[in-house]
């Protein structure tokens, strides 16, 4: 037995040693800096042509490696402002970007990076093909203040017949059977030699970094031996029991060793992996190897909630609970193996549905998207980018740096490049929403993020304004309606909506082939009261929605409201398009719950038209002209009438913000027709007509001819 003075001297020493620990561990924690670098993709184009992909790369639904199939180019609209891309949800602030050519957009990058505090930027050349891109780049860099390296990540290939160089050697029993990499090291060494000396080229310990992605390429001895074959079908050596992507723990070190050699100095490897190979070696073992990003947010997701299934649930919390107590163990493990080489690999969201269904492998093996993850993570956390903080939040208690995927892959939509409508944005309605959450990570208070320059933005964003929104203009439906004062149809009142199809809910939704969820956006009840209810509604949130209706609804039985609008206006960022017009009136999509109709019809189906006759309404005036807008009567329970949006065909009428001088900007009017109407113009003025009486013309008004009047100098 223990005497009690050893015990005594035992307890001691515990609380000697608890105390160390506890104090130990809150030194270093204090002296934890968080650090985050943020992978870049710098392989763009538009009208320009680039490397490997020509015009449109990445924005293109048919760009190599995409393929979507039935996908077109961004020469294609959605909108008048918004192009066809890969980009299922949303679109850059500045829209559509080229690398090469819009390197103010790149500068503008850089500068919201560095105030977000973020320590470095990752430019993915993938395969080494963009290094010119990267030059440019590199100087932006310089001038902004921010570090970059590049992610070399899967891209390269292992020396073998068809390589993008020579063949040069093939695993043979003289050489050890081994899988000649001098491809991936003349890649690194490229990578990084004629950089490191630029002030700009990231350094991590003073060390030259680079980030790529290993693992093994098959785990069968079945898929090896198809994959030996066909890289090797000559060799006589064995089939291996595992190829990887960079190498074993072993390869790697060697290849490794051999960059350093021909680099000439220390070089900082980042690596995404596994912690160790599958013969249990680990990878922090490599002297080169700075960090491991083993652990995913989104991977540990998937773990929990399925990524094949493509049925992602709403989740709660006891969700939350259950994915951050995973997460953390997951951290536990992979510390014990790697220790304070451990990072975390961080995504914002997830969801490649826009480019699928597609010819093209996506990388990911898989002929379907995986399961959506959203921004508040399927509803466990807040709208405004909860799932990314999260992450965020579990990186800084367990000390880790993060590696963040990515500043502006829309494919997968796991961007923090602002944009105008990107998971969720109608609900917070923040263009900066995952740079916040980083600048918290960060502890920066209050980040100074800027708008960009109209001079940045893709021109159609210009054209149609869009803009005007960062000076706090707005998009609006106003105007003013009431119920006829006809006794006889005295009912229980209608309401004027504005709903939107809301594919924000792609939890709820995971297909490529789209969503049918339709939400109100606004309601403005009406009953007959003697007086018009005037209603101005904001539809600044929901203008890149699929689609938008508004409408009149009925609340019981329809056949005894007969609403009118004496006023209907859209407000477009401050200029004003009065809607009471035959003309603008039936380029809406008119319907009601009895089917489908063409404005100007009024019958059983409902009416939709403008009606010229003296009307009285509840308030006892008589108007002229009103825009009847009732649902279908003779038909029991909630009825409607609604008018479906469509940009492209309302586009002559959308306002403009046409560059001073621009004559090609509003392409309403043609050269060929101003020609004709200025021969008429001249023709009528002469015989005694006016400007004014020329401008009944409904194709051409006041201010568009005084506009192309004074650029031609007629």
């Amino acid at each position: 037995m223990i005497n009690i003075k050893v015990k005594s001297f035992l307890f001691f020493i515990f609380l000697i040693t608890l105390f160390f620990f506890i104090f130990s561990s809150s030194i270093f924690a204090q002296n934890y800096e968080p650090k985050i670098f943020v992978q870049y993709h710098l392989w763009m184009s538009k009208e320009d042509s680039i490397a490997g992909g020509g015009s449109w790369n990445f924005w293109s639904q048919l760009s190599p490696g995409i393929e979507v199939i039935g996908g077109v180019d961004p020469t294609h609209f959605i909108t008048p402002w918004k192009r066809v891309t890969t980009s299922r949800l949303g679109l850059p602030i500045t829209g559509p970007y080229s690398s090469t050519v819009d390197l103010d957009v790149v500068k503008y990058h850089f500068q919201l990076a560095k105030e977000a505090g973020i320590d470095g930027m990752f430019a993915s050349v993938y395969n080494g093909g963009w290094q010119s891109i990267f030059r440019k780049h590199l100087t932006i860099a310089n001038e902004v203040g921010i570090k970059i390296a590049q992610e070399l990540y899967h891209g390269v290939v292992v020396d073998k017949p068809g390589n993008p160089e020579p063949f040069t050697s093939y695993p043979d029993p003289a050489n050890g059977c081994k899988i000649s990499r001098k491809w991936y090291i003349s890649q690194m060494v490229s990578a990084i030699k004629p950089f490191m000396d630029n002030p700009a080229f990231l350094k991590i310990d003073g060390k030259p970094a680079v980030w790529i992605a290993d693992g093994p390429i098959c785990r069968s001895q079945e898929l090896c031996a198809s994959t030996w074959r066909e890289w090797f079908p000559n060799t006589t050596c064995p089939v291996p029991s595992a190829i990887y992507t960079w190498g074993s723990v072993q390869e790697l070190g060697e290849l490794l060793a051999e960059v350093e050699q021909q680099v000439g100095r220390p070089i900082y490897v980042i690596m995404t992996s596994q912690t160790k190979d599958l013969s249990g070696q680990s990878y922090a073992s490599i002297p080169q190897v700075g960090k491991i990003t083993t652990v995913e947010n989104i991977t540990v997701f998937w773990n929990l909630f399925g990524e094949h299934n493509q049925v992602s649930v709403n989740l709660g919390g006891a969700d939350r609970i259950r994915y951050e107590q995973e997460y953390q163990s997951r951290i536990n493990s992979n510390k014990n193996i790697a220790g304070d080489k451990l990072a975390a690999h961080i995504y914002s969201a997830f969801d490649e549905r826009g480019v699928f269904p597609t010819n093209a492998s996506r990388g990911s093996g898989f002929n379907k998207p995986r399961a959506v993850i959203t921004r508040d993570g399927n509803g466990m956390y807040e709208k405004n980018d909860g799932f990314l903080k999260a992450a965020l939040d579990m990186a800084k208690r367990n000390n880790l740096w993060v590696f963040f995927e990515s500043w502006n892959d829309w494919g997968e939509q796991h961007q923090i490049e602002p944009g105008f409508a990107f998971n969720n944005f109608l609900y917070h309605q923040d263009y900066f929403s995952p740079l916040r959450r980083v600048a918290e990570f960060k502890n920066i208070t209050n980040p100074n993020f800027s708008f960009p320059q109209p001079s940045l933005l893709d021109p159609p964003l210009v054209k149609y304004c869009r803009h005007k929104q960062f000076e706090g203009k707005e998009v609006k439906l106003k105007g003013k309606f009431g119920l006829s004062q006809d006794v006889a149809f005295q009912g229980n009142g209608v309401s004027f909506t504005v709903s939107y199809l809301n594919d924000y809910l792609s939890h709820q939704d995971p297909s490529w082939q789209g969503a049918n969820r339709w939400e109100t956006l606004a309601s403005v009840k009406k009953t007959y009261n003697g007086q018009l209810k005037e209603f101005e509604i904001d539809i600044n949130s929901i203008l890149d929605s699929p689609a938008i209706v508004f409408g009149i609804e009925s609340d019981g039985d329809p056949e005894f409201d007969l609403p009118y609008f004496t006023e209907f206006k859209l407000e477009w960022y401050g200029q004003e398009v009065d809607l009471l017009n035959q003309e603008k009136l039936s380029k809406f999509n008119w319907h009601s719950s009895a089917g489908g109709l063409n404005f100007g019809q009024c019958s059983n189906l409902g009416c939709a038209r403008l009606n010229y006759s003296n009307v009285v309404l509840e308030d006892g005036k008589s108007y002229l002209l009103l825009l009847q807008m009732a649902p279908n009567w003779n038909v029991g329970g909630d009825t409607f009438i609604h008018a479906g949006i469509d940009w492209l065909k309302f586009e002559p009428f959308i306002p403009r913000c046409c560059p001073q001088g621009d004559v090609n900007c509003d392409n309403r009017v043609n050269f060929d027709d101003l020609m004709i109407w200025v021969n008429n113009y001249s023709k009528q003025t002469a015989q005694g007509q006016t400007e004014a009486d020329f401008n009944q013309d409904q194709k051409v008004n006041t201010f568009d001819f005084a506009i192309w009047r004074a650029n031609y100098q007629i």
